[in-house]
């Protein structure tokens, strides 16, 4: 009877193969199993073995240690590795310590009978010879192992012998050169690299130089190169591995791999890219530029990052829109004129989150006004909030739609610019805030300091006259100093008074307050007109005092018959049909104490911007259509510059 094939097993845990194997004693095999690799080496010194399988993750060792410590005391003796673990690198790998076959089970409908296959192949017909001469497994395990294992690896793999020729590549490394299998294998290495391999590379001569380096080495050698676009090739970044062949009939000659590190260079560039962008936000941030040319900047870097045409810090008060910085290559028609319900920042301003549109007409905006009048395609955009009121938004479109998507990332850069811009407004209006504050401090003072020692000295001059002749007009006059005293005191603690910030403004009907200011002001030969009407935000009884210093500034020093309160296309104005204030006083006449009337305090008008200011608008005087006074508010923005 023939004596069967004895071979010694030492599986992975679980075994890739399970049980059944111990049934093919009746095939001609005499299996035996060993746990560990110690153990597997012991039989093998003590008993006559004709092939050894092992599996690759073998407790504190591997499959390829154990193949390396077999080949040092038996070179003859084939080695099959049966492996769910590693990649087509496993493989390669293995082929270079000189294995004889290789094996993925899920990459086989019979996985056992797959073993036994290879097996077979590794033991010719007559084991006398083989065992005499164990050259020939050598080189039937290279030809099966690469043959079936690396022939359709997705690692390109190029086999040379010790006299440079090309023995053997699969389709995998053709591919990536644009090249034909057929004509690398039986060339010469030095002509493939000439004329299959360095034409398709970025840089030849490097490539060259550090190949023939590689041949020339005693262990393993690496490098990656890039690979160009071609007509019969996509663009890729390869590393090349070169492993030396010690074992075998290939011996001296060398395994060489291409792996495509496509997917990792490209995150590589795509982390520099990223932290590119970081770096300059982070550089024009701690810059000392101007505020409006730092966010300038800030827009145009942000906006090469994320590859759209516009970019725009915008403010939107009471519903009105207004770009503040705009920065853009004309590829959508967002502008100056644009309105708030022509754009995407209408979704924005009630958004918790940002508002992210990679493809408007396919994600249900195709007849909105943004993509049909401004042809926004692809939108990104985040709220900027000051003092926890949504202030306006940060923006990024573009007329083509985002077909990569605004990852994750993106989304992340765009929240970070957001805040801090919402950062950095606060900064701007708490700066405002404390400068108007030191403002009406200087102010007090000048009124202590001048506004006041002006009636009370004219009062200590009269006291003295009359001390020295008791002329009873001179006690009129001092009498009437001291009533001005009482005034200007009066109304400079109502300007301190009334002209800090509203902390909880309630909902106000403007032409309401405007009609219940009007009832209390002294004006009998005067009408009101209120001919719009709008809600806002405020203090009822401070907007009161505005309106009505407002109607007697028009009726005791304007003379108008008629006084008409309106809105704006952003704020309200309140005109009359009066004398008007002359051009070179407009300038002046909301500074405290100023005053055209000799008996005036000159705080009328003082207070009137301190409330404005103080409910967030700011005031200015012009020409009515009727020739008289036109005061007008509006939201006050954040100065930028």
């Amino acid at each position: 009877m023939d004596t069967p094939t004895r071979v010694l097993y030492i599986p992975e845990t679980p075994d890739p193969l399970g049980d059944v194997a111990l049934s093919r004693r009746s095939a001609g095999v005499d299996l035996v199993r060993e746990p560990t690799p110690e153990r597997a080496l012991a039989r093998l010194a003590d008993e006559h073995i004709d092939v050894v399988v092992a599996g690759y993750a073998l407790g504190e060792t591997d499959g390829l240690d154990l193949l390396r410590a077999v080949r040092a005391r038996h070179d003859d003796c084939p080695f099959v590795l049966v492996t769910e673990a590693g990649d087509e690198s496993v493989a390669a790998a293995a082929v270079d310590a000189g294995a004889t076959g290789y094996v993925r089970p899920s990459d086989e409908a019979e996985p056992v009978r797959a073993v036994f296959d290879r097996i077979r192949d590794a033991l010719p017909t007559d084991l006398a010879p083989v065992r005499a001469d164990g050259r020939g497994h050598a080189e039937s395990g290279v030809e099966v192992a690469l043959s079936e294992a690396l022939a359709s690896s997705s690692v390109g793999v190029v086999v040379v012998s010790n006299d440079g020729e090309v023995r053997w590549a699969n389709d995998a490394v053709a591919d990536f050169f644009g090249t034909d299998r057929g004509r690398l294998v039986g060339s010469d290495e030095r002509t493939v690299i000439r004329d299959q391999l360095t034409p398709a590379v970025e840089q030849p001569d490097e490539f060259r130089d550090r190949v023939r380096v590689a041949r020339d080495a005693d262990d393993t050698e690496r490098f990656e190169c890039h690979v160009l676009p071609g007509d019969d090739r996509p663009e890729r970044w390869l590393q090349y591995r070169s492993h030396p062949i010690t074992t075998g009939g290939l011996a001296g000659g060398r395994v060489e791999q291409y792996h495509d590190v496509t997917d990792r260079e490209r995150m590589r560039g795509e982390l520099t890219r990223r932290l590119d962008a970081l770096g300059e936000l982070w550089e024009v941030c701690a810059s000392d530029r101007p505020f409006r040319e730092k966010v300038k900047r800030l827009l145009d870097v942000a906006r090469g990052y994320l590859d759209t045409g516009t970019a725009a810090l915008n403010t939107i008060q009471e519903g009105f829109y207004e770009p503040i910085v705009l920065v853009g290559d004309g590829s959508t028609e967002l502008d100056e004129t644009t309105t708030l319900e022509e754009v995407y920042c209408r979704e924005t301003l009630t958004s918790d989150d940002l508002v992210v549109i990679e493809d408007a007409p396919n994600e249900g905006w195709a007849e909105d006004p943004a993509y049909t009048e401004l042809n926004s395609a692809c939108y990104i955009g985040g709220q900027i909030s000051v003092d926890d009121e949504a202030f306006g938004t940060v923006c990024f479109t573009d007329g083509e739609p985002k077909d990569a998507g605004f990852s994750a990332f993106d989304r992340t850069y765009v929240r970070l610019l957001a805040r801090w811009l919402s950062y950095e407004l606060e900064e701007k209006r708490a700066r405002e805030e404390y400068a108007r504050e030191n403002e009406r401090l200087d102010q007090f003072a000048s009124v202590v300091s001048h506004d006041l020692r002006s009636p009370l000295s004219v009062a200590v001059g009269y006291l003295e006259i009359a001390r020295e002749d008791g002329n009873p007009e001179a006690f009129d006059h001092v009498e009437h100093a001291l009533e001005q005293l009482d005034d200007i005191i009066d109304d400079a603690l109502a300007t301190a008074r009334l002209g800090g910030q509203v902390r909880e403004p309630e909902e106000l009907s403007l032409g309401a307050v405007a009609r219940s200011a009007w009832a209390t002001t002294d004006v009998a030969d005067t009408t009101l007109d209120v001919t719009d009407d709008v809600t806002i935000e405020g203090d009822e009884t401070r907007l009161e005092r505005l309106f009505e210093n407002l109607f007697r500034n028009a009726s005791e020093h304007g003379n108008a018959d008629e006084i008409r309160v309106g809105l704006l296309d952003s704020g309200f104005y309140v005109a009359d049909d009066g004398t008007g204030i002359p051009e070179s006083n407009r300038a002046q006449v909301f500074r405290g104490g100023f005053s055209t009337e000799r008996d005036g305090t000159g705080f009328g008008l003082a207070l009137v911007r301190e409330i404005a200011e103080a409910h967030g608008y700011d005031v200015t005087v012009t020409e009515s259509d009727d020739g008289g006074a036109r005061f007008e508010f509006r939201p006050r923005g954040i100065d930028i510059d």
